[in-house]
């Protein structure tokens, strides 16, 4: 069933289509979906057949629907098998030492009042990038012109010509609901600071072509509003998260990790499209094998298992296909090549690293928010953790500070080079 301007607000009339769509005449009139009829030995596939797919174009409240009922605890994959694949703990005998907030602190609560104001004072600055490129390029494609030459791209600012003509109280209460949305409650905002930070070129850069920061008309004024929200939306989280950042780390505390931490987990779910029993069946090998404790590395249909002999858990779990969902956590493609790479590099006799030893156990952490520096300088959901007193050192070089990309809701801090590992 496809939908087209259909299901935008909220009615009683799209649910009653809902309950017209799913009805069906059943085996001898039952009413009923065969896995319903008690004793039937219904045909593999015929669950496809009786399921009602709808596709919707501009209905949103479909969308609020379905997570409605995902939030009351409705299924919504009835055609997905469930497994558990459960982890084996290694936590060894040897204590080891985490570093976490104190039980009771509430930067909220506890903390100051931040105002949002410019970036002076604040160690190492706040840099953010918006690259307003593809959307231009969109824009362009829209009219029927060529792709943009993007070899050297334009980094522009705003001056007083652009502010002059900017609705600072959109801006204002734009900020308002942002800082709303994330119960920012003690987070202070000036209207008249925002003109002050779209005039300060030090903390952010626009990639745009220089051609549409010149006033040829109001369209351009509306382009410019939308990309000072972006810039200062941004801007307000990163010196929301810096004040709070600066607020906790007097309030940090070593602790023992222990098989009862937050960052132990105690099994994987993996969702599988019900059609593949070959990815199932792999499963429960890989099960199997971890049981009798001869798990190795394995990779199978987009599913890699990666076993590290030092890890705190095994194994580690690495998905790239669109038939498997995993929770609560899997590596990403960053740190399964940051498992893998110095493994390798290790059984190599390149005599980068010599002799002694091995790397120390690198756990990632199944909770956002944790990284291996908490001053938002170098993000990672790894935490090298180690028993013995001498460490492995790790020196690290970054270029500029950390930067946003807009467009892709993500922060990236360059690493340049991992100079040694003893």
């Amino acid at each position: 069933m496809g939908l087209m301007n259909v299901g935008k607000n909220e009615g009683s009339q799209i649910i009653q289509l809902f309950g017209r769509g799913v009805r069906l005449k059943g085996r001898d009139f039952c009413l009923k979906r065969s896995r319903s009829i008690v004793g039937l030995q219904a045909p593999k596939e015929i669950e496809r057949l009786e399921t009602l797919n709808v596709f919707g174009i501009h209905a949103d409240y479909m969308r609020q629907f379905k997570e409605y009922l995902e939030e009351e605890g409705l299924p919504d994959n009835d055609d997905r098998l469930e497994f558990v694949l459960p982890v084996v703990k290694n936590l060894g005998q040897k204590p080891l030492k985490t570093i976490r907030l104190k039980d009771g602190v509430d930067f909220k609560r506890q903390g100051p009042r931040p105002t949002l104001a410019l970036p002076n004072g604040i160690p190492g600055g706040i840099r953010i990038v918006v690259d307003w490129y593809p959307k231009i390029q969109a824009l362009a494609s829209a009219r029927g012109q060529g792709p943009l030459d993007v070899t050297q791209p334009d980094e522009c600012w705003f001056d007083e010509s652009h502010v002059a003509f900017m609705d600072m109280d959109s801006l204002y209460f734009d900020l308002q609901r942002f800082k709303s949305e994330r119960a920012w409650y003690n987070l202070n905002l000036n209207k008249e600071m925002l003109p002050q930070l779209l005039l300060d070129h030090n903390w952010y850069v626009l990639y745009i072509p220089s051609e549409e920061m010149a006033p040829r008309s109001f369209e351009q004024v509306r382009r410019w509003q939308e990309i000072a929200a972006t810039l200062l939306r941004k801007y307000c989280d990163r010196f929301y998260r810096l004040k709070k950042t600066e607020f906790e780390r007097a309030h940090l505390e070593y602790v023992t990790l222990t098989e009862a931490d937050d960052n132990f987990i105690e099994s994987y779910q993996f969702s599988i499209d019900h059609s593949r029993d070959d990815i199932v069946k792999k499963l429960g090998e890989i099960r199997a094998l971890l049981g009798s404790g001869q798990l190795h590395n394995l990779e199978f249909q987009g599913l890699s298992t990666i076993v590290l002999g030092r890890h705190l858990y095994q194994p580690l779990v690495y998905v790239k296909s669109d038939l498997i969902e995993v929770q609560p956590v899997v590596l990403n493609e960053g740190e399964r090549d940051f498992v893998l790479d110095p493994t390798a590099l290790l059984s190599e006799p390149s005599g980068l690293v010599q002799g002694q030893g091995a790397l120390p156990a690198a756990q990632p952490l199944p909770r956002p928010g944790h990284r291996l520096l908490r001053s938002g300088q170098l993000l990672s959901r790894f935490h090298p953790v180690g028993p013995r007193q001498r460490q492995a050192v790790h020196q690290f070089r970054r270029s500029e500070g950390p930067v946003e990309y807009e467009g892709t809701g993500r922060s990236e801090d360059r690493l340049l080079r991992h100079d040694r590992v003893n």
